[in-house]
């Protein structure tokens, strides 16, 4: 018995407006909210001192900036599903910087959270020695080295001008 698999154009656009109109917007929002409060709250006085609060902090703004890059994402698969580009700039940036940017943040923060778990590792298994609190520069390296392994790509695509039957 054979079945019909196929997804008909209306099927696709309700579940299109559900994903990327209903619940990506939620999701980020909840997001956006979650790490701008982690963000205030480790950037009192109490939390600016040790390492850990430092991974905590780069790993919060992070992924704040993932979700800043997806933003344009959705709102491009939402309001113009295959659509041409508006301009050369809009152009740029999602073929350009947004696999980039998105990919790079994302990688920042799963190295910020293996940083953080190597760090509390030794602060429980070996709570005798003295621990390197050298977190800011850490964050820094982790910041430039993932972004300069994720350089390959911005040069995946590239913009080319098309025209349009009668434009």
């Amino acid at each position: 018995m054979e079945r019909n698999c196929s997804i008909r154009q209306g099927q696709f656009e309700d579940i299109s407006y559900v994903t990327y109109g209903l619940i990506f917007p939620l999701l980020c929002s909840i997001g956006i909210l979650g790490n701008t409060l982690n963000l205030i709250v480790l950037s009192q006085k109490n939390y600016r001192k040790g390492s850990a609060y430092v991974y905590m902090r780069g790993y919060s703004a992070a992924s704040l900036f993932a979700i800043v890059v997806a933003v344009p994402f959705g709102w491009r698969m939402h309001f113009q599903p295959g659509s041409a580009w508006h301009n050369f700039y809009q152009a740029f940036f999602h073929t350009h910087l947004e696999l980039y940017l998105g990919n790079a943040t994302l990688g920042i923060g799963v190295m910020l959270l293996v940083a953080l778990t190597l760090e509390r590792y030794f602060a429980v298994v070996r709570p005798e020695t003295r621990r390197n609190q050298r977190g800011n520069v850490v964050v820094g390296l982790i910041v430039s080295g993932t972004l300069v392994i994720y350089l390959p790509h911005l040069f995946r695509a590239q913009v080319l001008p098309c025209h349009r039957n009668g434009d």
